[in-house]
């Protein structure tokens, strides 16, 4: 027997239809603003952030191996060769100190730089920095090679990199938009210099290969994102 379209029963289970019916399509738009809005996250932002949860005063000690024997974390990450399995190159190993170096000389003054300005894609793009950092270490581990960087801010072994780092230091302190400049001259010098390294490599580093192909990715992002800033600045 049908429910009588006056009758409690009726009018009670279409009232539920109803709600149901309510909370799929709010379901439906709340799930579809959240895909919208996580698509046009930028790469340098939200999953470098997970990256690096907290920031290091100091860098990782001779022999650390990041994540079991890899390098890096996320997508910052390649199999280290052995010594016995690498080329060996003196100029490889020259390279790799100048890069971690040039990598902390990033990180230093992009932190420096959100310390000052408080504009958290320094603060995003800084923490990328760490990870390469870490990444270029364990490539210097496998091979035996010293660790170069200084514990403390803004001091480097090498000289270009320490003059060059007072430089850009001065600039960025100026205003936010010289800061932001600061990030474009930082990625275009490095993007320039891991595309004439990449082509020198010995071909027996497939680690390095893959590692520097990594950093010059990065370091293209890293540039679009300055870019961006600045074309708002």
């Amino acid at each position: 027997m049908k429910p009588s379209l006056t009758s409690k029963r009726f009018w009670k289970s279409y009232g539920l239809v109803i709600v149901a019916g309510i909370l799929a399509l709010t379901t439906t738009a709340a799930v579809a603003y959240a895909v919208g809005s996580n698509a046009n996250e930028p790469q340098y932002g939200m999953q470098n952030a997970r990256q690096m949860q907290t920031r290091n005063a100091g860098h990782s000690s001779k022999g650390r191996q990041a994540n079991g024997g890899h390098a890096g974390d996320g997508m910052y990450q390649v199999t280290p060769l052995s010594a016995a399995e690498a080329s060996n190159d003196p100029e490889t190993a020259k390279q790799l100190a100048f890069t971690i170096e040039e990598e902390k000389l990033a990180y230093d003054i992009y932190t420096a730089m959100y310390d000052k300005w408080g504009a958290r894609f320094f603060d995003n793009i800084s923490k990328s920095e760490a990870s390469h950092q870490d990444m270029v270490l364990s490539v210097m581990n496998s091979r035996n090679l010293d660790d170069p960087r200084s514990k403390e801010q803004g001091v480097f072994t090498n000289d270009d990199l320490q003059k060059w780092y007072d430089e850009l230091i001065a600039k960025g302190n100026k205003s936010l938009s010289d800061a932001i400049q600061v990030g474009i001259e930082i990625e275009e010098k490095d993007i320039a210099g891991l595309k004439e390294t990449i082509a020198t490599l010995n071909e027996r580093d497939t680690d390095l290969k893959e590692a520097y192909t990594l950093l010059l990715q990065a370091s293209e992002h890293h540039l679009q994102a300055f870019t961006k800033q600045a074309s708002r600045a």
